[in-house]
């Protein structure tokens, strides 16, 4: 017989009819539990996880050389002198444009309020480091992304002389 204060739930791999203490916790869904019991759930989790394990073996042992080369352009990009030029570049932009104050309130693409980044249109010279454009986050990865041409670059230098 049914309790009127309990809930019963029926599970949609079993069919079992069971209290909702039977089933394990989800916050998204229906009264906070997953569909499924706790004993199908433990079994189709594993059953997923081998598949899914399965599924990269055999995807990595058809395509192994060509993730092998992705593997090495990547590392060869992303070497430590480049990362650290880099991070010396954005290191010393921001200590001269806050002590300074060159950061504008709004955006010179879009004039948007918010916040302002630092873009680098170049890393080769080692003077570079103060050419920088001005732009929020959303020019900023539309000029990443090629979608927005780079406008032409401040110096930070030239802003500060008098």
């Amino acid at each position: 017989m049914y309790e009127w204060d309990t809930l019963y739930i029926k599970c949609s791999v079993c069919w079992k009819r069971a209290t909702i203490e039977e089933y394990p916790k989800d916050k998204v869904r229906k009264f906070w539990v997953k569909s499924e019991c706790k004993e199908c759930y433990k079994n189709n989790r594993h059953k997923k996880r081998d598949e899914c394990n399965n599924y990269s073996k055999k995807y990595y042992l058809e395509h192994r050389e060509e993730i092998k080369s992705k593997v090495k352009k990547r590392v060869s990009n992303h070497t430590k002198e480049i990362w650290f030029s880099r991070s010396t570049f954005h290191r010393k932009a921001r200590l001269y444009a806050t002590k300074y104050r060159l950061k504008p309130n709004k955006c010179p693409i879009c004039w948007r309020l918010g916040t302002i980044e630092m873009h680098h249109p170049s890393y080769d010279e080692a003077s570079a480091w103060s050419k920088v454009v001005f732009c929020c986050k959303f020019c900023h990865r539309n000029i990443h992304l090629w979608l927005l041409e780079c406008p032409k670059a401040i110096d930070l230098l030239e802003c500060t002389q008098p």
